[in-house]
Parts: C-alpha cells; sequence; structure tokens
C-alpha cells in the first residue's frame, strides 16, 4: 500500500499506481484498503502544491540542449 501511495503522489496516477503494484504483488485483497492511502496521497500531494515529476523532468528537458549531448559529459 505504501508503494502505491509514493508512486500516486510523485506521479498523481491513482490509478496507475494501484494497478502496478497490483500486477507486481498480485493481491487483490488490498485494493479497498491500497485505493484509499493512493487517494490520501493524491490529495496530500496536491494540498502541498508539488508538480507530479514528469512535469518536472519535461520542463528541466526543455532547458537542455537538443544535441543528444549531456551536460558536464568529457568530449573524446
Amino acid at each position: 500500500m505504501g508503494a502505491a501511495a509514493f508512486f500516486t503522489a510523485a506521479v498523481r496516477a491513482v490509478v496507475t499506481g494501484i494497478a502496478l503494484l497490483l500486477e507486481m504483488t498480485t493481491a487483490g485483497s488490498v485494493i479497498m484498503p491500497m485505493l484509499a492511502a493512493a487517494g490520501g496521497a493524491y490529495v496530500g500531494a496536491s494540498l502541498f502544491g508539488g508538480s507530479p515529476i514528469y512535469d518536472f523532468l519535461r520542463e528541466r528537458a526543455a532547458g537542455q540542449p537538443k544535441s543528444g549531448t549531456v551536460r558536464g559529459a568529457c568530449s573524446p
């Protein structure tokens, strides 16, 4: 349940988090508690106002050059 809640808070995708954890654990008896934990994590993350991790990564990637080079990489 904690992993589903953490994933939901980071990505803001409740159903996806639950589906991933159900596939990994095959424990169908914890669907309702997992839904409650993931829903609470979603609400908590929304109240604190941070952006989902993929939005942050997209914004960070937009500032990097598109040449395929990595910043800080050594040239041959």
